[in-house]
């Protein structure tokens, strides 16, 4: 394969043998020789998640099964505009508010939310590059992804004692530069990104974000993510031996991360995953209540989907997705306003809030739908050859990445004892 080749045909027209052996010989390395769309209008944002999302419907759900690195669906999604919809307006991108950003996620959900998952390091850790990052370092990576550049995710380690703890360091070459040394895991579409900032800190134990090419020499990333579900993120091993990295690409922050560019983004961009699976689920629950499953005999109706139970169950679970897709909005809106004015410490505390209020309710929504489309479907809709159970396997993985009980004890906290949350309402937070 060309190193520079760009996957210009849609998703469905690679068969499974094509597709591994492009995500196989990827190296990431790109030449910005080409723009991608700048989708400065949210609605059309919004339609062209939609048409990808009907193009990688075709082979999302046979990848649940045999999970292949979705590399010609994400090359397709940076040739869309998709990949670089967070990118601020004063570099060439859209500045997509929160709530467009949230609805192209769940849209891409609805049917891969694998590749969804892989768009949030796209959206929140590009956004490091534009909060923190220097004048030089937005000037030299921004028109990278507004040309169609993807970021990826390698800030947690697996050996460690909690997941707010590292070990990967950046230290001084003598020739000059830096060398990144450590080991990297749950790094969510690295294996198919063009670079991505890694976490380390450096010899003055200072907290920084490393940007590595994918192709960067002693950088070895495997395949190895093997969850039940959300197969697809290739959330696997990282390996960095010696790996060199130039002044430009060494991002330190100034002072602690804010709700609107921090944890607590990213986990609005997660409830719009678990949002976007419910929707999936019922849409593909009401497809086999329609056209497969078998009415109950005591109901005296034609099809399962006219059984009077089954109609109030479909109408609860649905009640439950509009729900947490409501919260989802109503805490995008806030953080729109507090980008505004970021150090307003009042509105700080209501986005953490908000947001945890919408992860709670879309991690509940999420894994009742996927569960209680059995109930409803009978004994048939177990059956492999629906493969109904990916709902639930992606829901199940995905919303254990931020224990819930800390949102519920966030909200409760502020409102019983009027403790204010910090950002992502963790009671610890890295390199702080």
């Amino acid at each position: 394969m060309n190193r520079h080749q760009s996957f210009d045909r849609l998703p469905g027209s690679y068969d499974a043998a094509e597709r591994r052996a492009l995500a196989a010989e990827y190296r990431g390395s790109f030449l910005p020789t080409r723009r991608s769309p700048v989708l400065d209008d949210p609605a059309e944002a919004v339609q062209v998640a939609r048409q990808f999302a009907a193009e990688i419907t075709e082979t999302s759900a046979d990848r649940e099964i045999e999970p292949i690195p979705p590399l010609v669906e994400l090359e397709r999604a940076s040739t869309l505009g998709l990949t670089s919809l967070f990118v601020p307006r004063s570099h060439g991108g859209p500045e997509a508010g929160y709530w467009t950003l949230a609805q192209v996620i769940r849209t891409v959900a609805e049917a891969n939310p694998s590749v969804a998952q892989i768009l949030i390091a796209q959206y929140s850790l590009g956004d490091v590059i534009t909060d923190q990052g220097t004048v030089a370092q937005k000037d030299h990576f921004l028109p990278l992804i507004v040309a169609g550049a993807r970021i990826a995710n390698a800030l947690t380690e697996a050996r460690t004692k909690s997941a707010a703890d590292f070990t990967t360091r950046l230290s001084r070459r003598p020739e000059g530069g830096w060398r990144l040394d450590g080991e990297k895991f749950y790094t969510t579409g690295s294996y198919v990104a063009h670079f991505f900032p890694v976490l380390a800190t450096d010899e003055d134990g200072a907290v920084v974000f490393a940007l590595v090419a994918r192709d960067a020499v002693g950088l070895t990333i495997l395949d190895d993510w093997r969850g039940v579900g959300q197969r697809a993120t290739v959330s696997g091993t990282a390996r960095f031996d010696g790996v060199p990295v130039e002044d430009i690409a060494v991002i330190r922050p100034d002072g602690p991360s804010l709700p609107h560019s921090g944890n607590t983004f990213a986990q609005l961009l997660h409830a719009a995953v678990d949002v976007g699976i419910a929707e999936g689920a019922l849409a593909a629950a009401a497809d086999f209540l329609t056209q497969k499953a078998r009415a109950w005999p005591e109901a005296g109706v034609e099809r399962a989907s006219q059984e009077p139970h089954t109609i109030r169950t479909f109408g609860e679970l649905k009640v439950l997705a509009l729900a947490a897709d409501a919260l989802v909005e109503r805490a995008a809106g806030i953080l729109d306003r507090l980008r505004r004015t970021p150090r307003d410490a009042g509105l700080q505390t209501e986005a953490v809030l908000a947001v945890a209020a919408a992860r709670a309710a879309a991690d509940h929504a999420a894994l009742t739908v996927s569960n209680e489309i059995f109930a409803l479907g009978g004994a048939r809709a177990s059956l492999e050859a629906w493969n109904l159970d990916r709902f639930w396997r992606n829901a199940r993985t995905h919303t254990v990445h931020d224990p819930i009980r800390w949102r519920h004890h966030a909200i409760g906290d502020f409102h019983l004892n009027g403790a204010v949350p910090p950002d992502n309402a963790r009671s610890a937070r890295r390199g702080s």
